[in-house]
C-alpha cells in the first residue's frame, strides 16, 4: 500500500515545522533515504527524507504550510500500485505562516519551466506568497505601472545619450528588470531604507529620487545628487531612504545590515532592503552578512535580482545550486522565489517580508527571477549570450505582463496606459533639459566632501 511522508518528531517540545521548499517533484522516483524536502523547525532547518523507495506520487503540503508532527505531507507509490491505491486529496492542512507568506498557485513548481517557460534557463521556484492575497488596490497599481514605464523611458534614453558621448563614466542599465525595483519600493514606507547596487537607476526612481537630479548626477552636473562628483554607480539620496549606488560587488550588504542593526537599536520601526545580483551570493561579505541579519534577526530584506548572469559568467557556470533562494537554509530563515516579471508577485512576496522584519522575524531572502535587456555594461557585445535566449523573456516584458495579466481584471484601460507612456517620455525629457542647462562642478569643489578636518 501507498507509504506516507510524515514530519518526524524532533526533540520533546517540538509540534509542527514549516514546508521550506520541495526538494523533489510529484512523478519523481525516489529512493529510501533520499532527501524530499526542507522543513523549518523553531530552531534550524532540515530536510526530509524519504521512509521508502518508489513514486512520489501526490505532495500534500506546499511551501509555506504548517504541518503537525506526524501528519503525511506526501504519498509514495511502491512498485505495483497506481494512484487509484491513493487516499483521496484534502486540502492541506495546516496554515501558510507570515515567514513564508501564503501559497501561490504555481508554489513548488519549476517556474522556468512552468510559469516563465524561459530558454536555456535554470531557477526553479521555492513557493512564494500569493500575489492575490496582498493585491494592490487600483490606484497603487497604476501608479506601479507608472513608475516601471518611466524607468524604462528613462533608461532607453540613458542608452542613447551615453552611445552620443553625452554621459561620461560607466552605465548599468536596468531595462527588462523594472517589476523587481517597482514591486519592491510599492511595499516599503517611505522612511525604510533600500541600497542598492550598480545597476540601481530603477531602485533610485521607484524609491522617489528627484528624477532632474538623479540624471544631472549622471551627466556629471552641480546640481547633481551628489554634486556631480559620484555618476551613475554613485548615487545617494537619504531623502527618499536611499543609502546610495554601489559598484563593487557585494558591497551594499554591510551598509543594509548596518541600517538595519540601526533600526533595531533604536527601534525606530524601519526596515533594511538590499538589492544585488546573482553573483553577489558568491562573494564573502554576503555570507556574512547574511550570516548576521539571522543571528541577531535583523529588519532586513535582501532582495536577489538573478538575471542568468553575473557579468559575462551564466549562473548555471558559477553556482551548483539550483536557485539563489534555496541558499537561505544555510541560514536558518526563509527563502522565496518569485516571477520578477510580474511586478505584484514581487510586491506580494516583498509585503509579506516586510511584515515579518517589522514584527521581529528576522531577514528574508527574496529572489527575482528577471532577464537584463542590455549589456552587462553599455559597450557589452553580450557575444556571451545564447542565440535566442531573450525572445522569451521578452515575452514575459514587465510591461507587457502588467498590460495583458493585471491592467485588464483592476480595470485599467488602454487608453490609460498609453497616457501613461506619452507622461513618461514627457517627463524624462524634462530631465535631460534640466541635466543639459546645469553647469559642470567648480575646480575647486574638487575636494570638498571627500575629507573631515577635526
Amino acid at each position: 500500500m501507498p507509504v506516507a511522508v510524515r514530519i518526524p518528531k524532533i526533540g520533546l517540545t517540538m509540534t509542527e515545522v514549516v514546508v521550506v521548499r520541495w526538494l523533489t517533484a510529484e512523478g519523481d522516483h525516489v529512493e529510501q533515504g533520499q532527501a524530499l524536502a526542507e522543513i523549518e523547525t523553531e530552531k534550524t532547518v532540515m530536510e526530509l527524507e524519504a521512509p521508502a523507495t518508489g513514486l512520489l506520487a501526490r505532495i500534500v503540503a506546499q511551501p509555506g504550510v504548517t504541518a503537525q508532527v506526524a501528519e503525511s505531507v506526501a504519498w509514495i507509490l511502491q512498485a505495483g500500485e497506481s494512484e487509484q491505491a491513493l487516499p483521496a486529496r484534502k486540502t492541506p492542512a495546516g496554515v501558510p505562516t507570515s515567514a513564508l507568506g501564503t501559497q501561490s498557485d504555481h508554489a513548488g513548481e519549476p517556474v522556468a519551466k512552468e510559469k516563465l517557460n524561459m530558454a536555456n534557463s535554470n531557477h526553479e521556484s521555492s513557493g512564494a506568497p500569493d500575489a492575490k492575497a496582498a493585491a494592490p488596490k487600483r490606484e497603487l497599481l497604476f501608479q506601479m505601472y507608472k513608475t516601471m514605464r518611466l524607468i524604462r523611458t528613462f533608461e532607453d534614453k540613458i542608452h542613447e545619450l551615453f552611445a552620443a558621448g553625452e554621459i561620461p563614466g560607466f552605465v548599468h542599465l536596468y531595462a527588462g528588470e523594472e517589476a523587481v525595483g517597482v514591486g519592491v519600493c510599492s511595499a516599503l514606507r517611505s522612511e525604510d531604507i533600500i541600497v542598492s547596487n550598480h545597476r540601481g537607476h530603477g531602485h533610485c526612481i521607484a524609491k522617489g529620487t528627484d528624477l532632474n537630479r538623479m540624471l544631472a548626477e549622471i551627466f556629471g552636473r552641480a546640481t547633481g545628487l551628489c554634486k556631480g562628483k559620484g555618476g551613475s554607480m554613485h548615487l545617494t539620496d537619504p531623502g527618499v531612504g536611499l543609502l546610495g549606488t554601489n559598484g563593487i560587488v557585494g558591497a551594499g550588504i554591510p551598509l543594509a545590515i548596518g541600517a538595519a542593526l540601526s533600526a533595531k537599536v533604536l527601534k525606530n520601526d524601519k526596515v533594511s532592503v538590499c538589492f544585488f545580483g546573482d553573483a553577489t551570493t558568491n562573494q564573502g561579505a554576503w555570507h556574512e552578512g547574511v550570516n548576521m541579519a539571522a543571528v541577531l534577526d535583523l529588519p532586513c530584506v535582501f532582495v536577489c535580482e538573478n538575471n542568468l548572469y553575473g557579468c559575462t559568467t551564466s549562473t548555471g557556470y558559477s553556482m551548483r545550486a539550483k536557485n539563489v533562494a534555496a541558499r537561505a537554509a544555510a541560514y536558518g530563515i526563509p527563502g522565496v522565489t518569485v516571477d520578477g516579471q510580474n511586478v505584484v508577485d514581487v510586491y506580494a512576496a516583498v509585503l509579506d517580508a516586510v511584515r515579518r522584519a517589522r514584527a521581529g522575524g528576522g531577514p528574508t531572502l527574496i529572489e527575482a527571477l528577471t532577464y537584463r535587456y542590455y549589456g552587462h555594461f553599455e559597450g557589452d557585445n553580450l557575444k556571451y549570450r545564447p542565440a535566442g535566449e531573450e525572445e522569451p523573456w521578452r515575452q514575459r516584458d514587465p510591461l507587457k505582463v502588467f498590460a495583458e495579466e493585471l491592467a485588464p481584471p483592476a480595470g485599467i484601460t488602454p487608453e490609460e496606459l498609453r497616457a501613461a507612456d506619452e507622461q513618461a517620455v514627457e517627463r524624462v525629457q524634462q530631465a535631460i533639459e534640466f541635466a543639459r542647462a546645469s553647469p559642470l562642478p567648480a575646480p575647486e569643489e574638487c575636494l570638498t566632501g571627500a575629507y573631515e578636518t577635526y
